[in-house]
């Protein structure tokens, strides 16, 4: 009754602590909320060297009504292992 997604990744420290950013804003806010920052994000354009500042997340946050998860955990010195998961109702 469930589709679940999970991606795995190492990156640096920066990028793993702007995932779990990027992911405790996500899951702060309401639906419409995610809804209305994921149309301002289509029209930022600014982009930085790693992408858009999280409209993939906002994306999959919008699409699927569900809270998103991410876990992160020290591979290295400067290198992190992230893991993100949303699951989605098939019904």
């Amino acid at each position: 009754d469930w589709l679940v997604g999970i991606i795995r990744n190492n990156t640096a420290r920066e990028d793993a602590a702007r995932l779990m950013k990027t992911v405790g804003g996500i899951n702060n806010m309401t639906p419409d909320e995610v809804a209305t920052a994921f149309r301002e994000q289509l029209t930022n354009e600014e982009f930085g060297a790693k992408g858009g500042a999280g409209l993939g997340m906002l994306q999959i946050a919008k699409k699927t009504g569900s809270r998103l998860k991410a876990h992160i955990a020290p591979v290295t010195e400067n290198e992190y292992a992230c893991t993100s998961e949303v699951a989605a109702s098939l019904r």
